[in-house]
C-alpha cells in the first residue's frame, strides 16, 4: 500500500528500516561497520594535512598565554620592591619592569606566530 508521500508500507522497506536502527544503535554515526573497527572520523581525515601545523601552533599559543600572565606577576612583585620599608631599590624595580615589558613581546610574537600558522593552514 502506497502512503501520502509515495512511500510504501513498513512491509516493503527493509532498508529504511535498517537504516534507522543504525542511526539509533549508534553504528552510523561512530563510523564501525560490521567489523566493529572505528575508522577515523570525518573531521579527522579533513585535517590530517594540517594536523602537525595545527599542534605547533597550539604549542605557540600556550607559550604565548603563559607569556601573557608574566607582566601580571611583575606588576605584584614590583609594588612588593615600590612599598617595601627603606630606600627602594632601583636596579631591582627596573629589572622586574623590563621583564614585564619582555613578557608583553614575547606573548605577542608567539601569538602571531600561532595566528599566522593557522591562517596558512
Amino acid at each position: 500500500m502506497t502512503g501520502a508521500l509515495g512511500t510504501t508500507g513498513p512491509e516493503t522497506d527493509d532498508s529504511a528500516a535498517d537504516a534507522a536502527g543504525k542511526a539509533v544503535s549508534g553504528e552510523a554515526a561512530s563510523g564501525k561497520g560490521a567489523s566493529g573497527k572505528a575508522g577515523p572520523s570525518p573531521v579527522g581525515r579533513l585535517i590530517a594535512p594540517v594536523r602537525g601545523t595545527l599542534i605547533l601552533a597550539c604549542v605557540l599559543q600556550a607559550v604565548s598565554s603563559a607569556a601573557g600572565v608574566v607582566p601580571f606577576i611583575a606588576v605584584a612583585e614590583l609594588g612588593g620592591v615600590l612599598l617595601a620599608d627603606g630606600p627602594v631599590d632601583q636596579g631591582r624595580a627596573w629589572t622586574i619592569a623590563w621583564i614585564g615589558a619582555g613578557a608583553l613581546v614575547v606573548r605577542l610574537a608567539f601569538l602571531m606566530a600561532a595566528g599566522g600558522l593557522t591562517h596558512l593552514a
